[in-house]
């Protein structure tokens, strides 16, 4: 298996609560080569100073904030300008990863050499899929979208 950097975006508003489960369930990921990339829409509660301690642990973690409610889409597009992995994976404050679940998918992507999302049973389906260098035809990235498979459905 190859060690791709994989680029994690979770997007959060006033989910102080949860922020710390989910990021340790990243920090406990067997698969290491990856970035997480915090992104705060301008949360009223605990949350931003939750994720700065949490980066001050870990130089992998960054954390981008909005001083204006932006929304989902505003805020995941942020982050994605922002990422640096060939490999894209979301995962929403509050839902957590199994300690092996990055390794499995980009094992099994690498194996199958196409993207897919993958439902690993009760945890939140981790999408992901591989960021275009922008010389592959428009037609062949629509196309290889209509072919991502959702296996166990």
């Amino acid at each position: 298996m190859g060690n791709d950097l994989v680029s994690i975006i979770m997007l959060s508003r006033n989910r102080a609560e949860f922020v710390a489960e989910s990021v340790r369930s990243v920090l406990a990921q067997t698969y290491t080569n990856w970035e997480l990339l915090f992104v705060d829409d301008n949360s009223k509660d605990d949350t931003i100073h939750q994720m700065m301690e949490l980066k001050g642990k870990d130089k992998r973690i960054s954390v981008l904030t909005s001083v204006y409610d932006k929304g989902t889409a505003y805020l995941r597009n942020s982050a994605l300008k922002e990422a640096r992995g060939r490999w894209m994976a979301f995962l929403d404050v509050g839902d957590v990863w199994a300690p092996d679940k990055l390794e499995r998918q980009i094992r099994f992507m690498e194996d199958e050499a196409r993207s897919c999302s993958m439902d690993f049973g009760g945890i939140t389906p981790l999408y992901v899929y591989r960021m275009w260098n922008g010389d592959v035809p428009l037609d062949e990235i629509e196309r290889a979208m209509t072919e991502i498979k959702f296996p166990g459905r």
